[in-house]
Parts: C-alpha cells; structure tokens; sequence
C-alpha cells in the first residue's frame, strides 16, 4: 500500500468518525458537501472554500485525534468565511 492509499484509509476513518458523533451534525453537512484533495505544495492543510487540501505525508504523521481536528477547523473556516 503506497502512501496515497494510506493516507485515504486514515482519511476514511476520521470522516467515520465525524459521522458517527452527534456532535458534529452541522459540520459534518458541511464539509461532506466539500472536495477533498492531496498536495504536496501546502503545509498540513488549507482551504479555498470549495476544497480541503491536505498533504499527504505530514496526514499520516498525525494521530487520528488531531486528523479529525485538522478537517473540523478546515471546515470552520468555511462557515465563518
């Protein structure tokens, strides 16, 4: 399994996650209404308002915890603009 992979199987757990915690319902309507898109030219991860961009390798060094953290306050700079 490339690194790629890797990274969607982790990315895949953590929007399991969000959906399954009531807590989330709001923003999880949101950014499940996202794209999602691997790149190597950020830091961790950013927004256009469209699209959450995340590279891939530093993804994969985070904890599920701060994985889910990371999606929530790409999100949230959606809602708030």
């Amino acid at each position: 399994m490339n690194d790629l992979d890797k990274a969607q199987k982790a990315m895949d757990k953590c929007k399991y996650k969000i959906i399954t915690n009531a807590d989330h319902t709001f923003i999880m309507s949101i950014m499940f209404g996202m794209k999602f898109e691997w790149r190597e030219d950020i830091y961790r991860a950013a927004t256009d308002g469209v699209t959450i961009f995340i590279e891939p390798k530093k993804w994969l060094l985070c904890d599920n915890q701060f994985r889910t953290f990371i999606l929530l306050h790409e999100t949230y700079h959606v809602v708030f603009k």
